[in-house]
């Protein structure tokens, strides 16, 4: 069992790899077209929950439903709780996230899904629910940014779009056969040490699908800058909501609502609302608002290993 393990860890290796490579291809190709930066972040933040997106895909198939929430929800745990929580007590000046009313939407959408789950089941009238609030909230975030004229390519940049295209194609293919190959062998673990799907998805996925996130914020340490953006992290957390809508809409998403998804549920709504507080100036100093969160994830750990 301790290959399966080694397996599994070489495996979200692979993704987070992959990811990071499929992502420079993208902003390489956005940097060329001059593509507006706001709409650069949102198609990044987006970008960054293919691995979450893709192993859904393969849940759906395995019939191992339940692993898809305890991999979304359980990831955006991971992203507010643990990498928003560090990057807030590691910034030195105050953050991005006071004043930031953008932030309140984004929380609201999470809120609401979460809300949703209660019943059980996101099937195909959910998923389009989700994914249109999504959507229309993606139109107001954008207005608010407003772009800049429109890129004209010419026959100069063809080769570089070329090349950085057929990367982004390569690193893609990768993700989808390592998803697969990821599920499968998530199977296995099931059956060995008789867990819950929901559990693997929020113990295992849930952390080794943000590797991305998280060695880019532990690169930035080590370069003595908070690079990881505290609007990317949020951005990926609603990116979670979006990849939900989808699946939900490809086939119905089934699970179980026991302890476990109670857990999240109060888990997550603890954390939005430090997370809101801090945006309204309630909790000024980003530092204190960080140790909270690390506070609520430490808690939340502890409450599914024990």
């Amino acid at each position: 069992m301790v290959t399966h393990f080694v397996y599994l860890i070489v495996l979200f290796g692979i993704l987070s790899l992959s990811s990071d490579f499929f992502i420079r291809k993208i902003r390489l190709i956005a940097s060329r077209v001059k593509l507006p930066l706001y709409f650069l972040g949102l198609m990044l933040g987006f970008f960054t929950t293919l691995p979450e997106f893709f192993i859904g895909i393969n849940a759906l198939t395995d019939d191992l439903a339940p692993l898809i929430i305890g991999n979304l929800f359980g990831g955006i745990v991971v992203l507010i709780g643990l990498l928003l929580g560090c990057n807030l007590i590691m910034s030195s000046q105050q953050s991005d996230l006071v004043a930031n009313r953008n932030v309140l939407i984004e929380n609201a959408l999470i809120v609401f899904a979460l809300l949703l789950g209660l019943r059980g089941k996101f099937g195909f009238l959910e998923g389009c629910f989700l994914t249109i609030l999504c959507l229309a909230a993606l139109r107001k975030l954008y207005h608010h940014h407003p772009g800049q004229e429109a890129y004209i390519i010419t026959a100069k940049d063809g080769p570089v779009l070329f090349k950085n295209a057929f990367g982004a194609v390569a690193a893609m293919a990768v993700i989808i056969i390592s998803s697969h190959l990821t599920v499968s062998l998530s199977e296995q673990l099931l059956t060995s040490f008789q867990l819950t799907p929901l559990m693997v998805g929020v113990l295992l996925f849930a952390f080794g699908t943000n590797l991305p996130e998280l060695v880019l914020m532990i690169s930035s340490w080590l370069r003595n800058t908070v690079e990881l953006s505290i609007g990317h992290i949020m951005s990926s957390a609603f990116s979670n909501i979006v990849a939900l809508g989808l699946l939900a809409i490809i086939s119905p998403i089934n699970f179980p609502i026991d302890k476990h998804y109670y857990v999240l549920l109060v888990t997550i709504l603890t954390l939005l609302f430090i997370v809101s507080l801090h945006s309204f100036g309630i909790i000024k100093k980003s530092r204190v608002a960080g140790a909270l969160l690390i506070f609520v994830f430490i808690g939340y750990v502890a409450t599914f290993l024990l």
